[in-house]
């Protein structure tokens, strides 16, 4: 009997364990997404700047060319707060930007964003962006300096797939219930 129930402990807390890990924010950029080309990047190893250019609005998977809006987003690399601007379009705020070296002088950002105004807000409140730095000179870095000169990235409303994770502890879930009704009979 005690063996039974150590071992249904160390199933749950092995799913618990396993859903934890594996449910973190793996959010996507839903459409309408605002595509961003071009322009530049400068970091002082302290703060990073991006310039660019929103060419066009993709919705159900079309780009829609736009005449050009200037992209600008600034970001303090040490506690990944910042803020960006997309012209008259959007306009927002984050908290959590990520910079990853790729190698290569190439690298990728994103950021969960809080919408804070531009026509395209809407009713949102919130989304992400998503993009990637290339011909980092020295290379792309959170504490060293560095410049490039590419920058592609997409910004919109976010979707969060349901993790495997969530679907193993609920099949765990009803396992653990079942097995309880045949061990009393109900």
């Amino acid at each position: 009997m005690k063996k039974r129930s150590n071992m249904i402990r160390n199933l749950l807390s092995a799913l618990f364990a396993c859903l934890v890990c594996t449910s973190g924010a793996y959010a996507a950029v839903a459409e309408p997404q605002l595509d961003v080309q071009g322009g530049s990047v400068a970091s002082d190893g302290t703060t990073l700047s991006i310039s660019a250019q929103v060419i066009a609005i993709i919705t159900g998977g079309t780009p829609n060319p736009i005449p050009s809006e200037a992209f600008s987003l600034s970001a303090t690399l040490a506690t990944g707060a910042g803020s960006l601007t997309a012209g008259t379009l959007l306009s927002a705020t984050f908290s959590n930007f990520m910079l990853v070296d790729m190698g290569f002088g190439f690298g990728t950002f994103s950021a969960d964003l809080s919408y804070t105004g531009g026509s395209l807000q809407g009713g949102l409140t919130s989304g992400r962006i998503e993009g990637a730095i290339s011909n980092a000179i020295p290379g792309v870095s959170n504490t060293v300096p560095f410049t490039a000169d590419t920058v592609t990235a997409k910004v919109g409303p976010v979707v969060v797939p349901v993790p495997a994770a969530v679907w193993l502890f609920g099949s765990g879930l009803i396992g653990l219930v079942s097995l309880a009704r045949r061990k009393t009979g109900s």
